[in-house]
C-alpha cells in the first residue's frame, strides 16, 4: 500500500523523497483515524523548527486518504522550515482537493461512503473547511473543462 502511496504522489507532483522520508520517519502513528493531523513545532520568533504528523499505518485505502491529506498539510510547510512562519488554520483546499482526486481515481464504493461520512461530519458553521469544500468542487469543475482529470464521477451513481 505504500508503494501505491507514493506512485499517487508521484503521479500528481506531489513527490518529494527527503520531504516524504521525514514524514514517514517522524511521524507518530495512531490507531485512530479521527486522530490525525500535523504537528508544527516553531521557536519563539515563529521559526518553523519541523513538523511531525500523526497518521495511521497506510493498510487500506481509507488510511491513504487520511495520508495523503496529511501529507499535503505536510508537504506544504516543509519547505519553510528554518523560515518564519503564521501557524494557524491551515487551508484546507489542497488536502481536501488531493483527496477527492483519489477517491475519483479509485472509484470505490467504500471511499465514496467514507468520503459522505468525512463530509456529514464537517461543522457547517466551520467556514474553514465550507469554503473549502465549495472551492475544491469549482477545481475539480476547471480540472475537468480543461481535460487535465477524467471525472469517474459522471458514470457512476455516487
Amino acid at each position: 500500500m505504500k508503494d501505491e502511496f507514493i506512485s499517487f504522489l508521484k503521479s500528481h507532483n506531489l513527490y518529494d523523497r527527503i520531504a516524504l522520508d521525514n514524514y514517514f520517519n517522524d511521524a507518530f502513528v495512531v490507531k485512530d483515524i479521527h486522530y490525525s493531523g500535523c504537528l508544527y513545532i516553531v521557536d519563539s520568533n515563529d521559526t518553523l523548527l519541523k513538523i511531525r504528523a500523526c497518521v495511521p499505518k497506510i493498510v487500506d485505502y481509507e488510511t491513504m486518504l487520511v495520508n495523503i491529506h496529511e501529507y499535503v498539510h505536510y508537504y506544504l510547510f516543509f519547505k519553510k522550515i528554518g523560515k518564519k512562519v503564521i501557524i494557524g488554520r491551515n487551508c484546507e483546499v489542497l488536502p481536501m482537493l488531493y483527496e477527492k482526486i483519489f477517491i475519483i481515481e479509485k472509484n470505490s464504493d467504500d471511499l465514496y461512503e467514507y468520503e459522505k461520512l468525512l463530509n456529514n461530519s464537517i461543522d457547517k458553521n466551520d467556514l474553514n473547511y465550507v469554503y473549502a469544500l465549495k472551492i475544491r468542487d469549482y477545481l475539480l469543475n476547471m480540472f475537468d473543462r480543461c481535460g487535465k482529470i477524467k471525472r469517474l464521477e459522471k458514470n457512476n451513481s455516487h
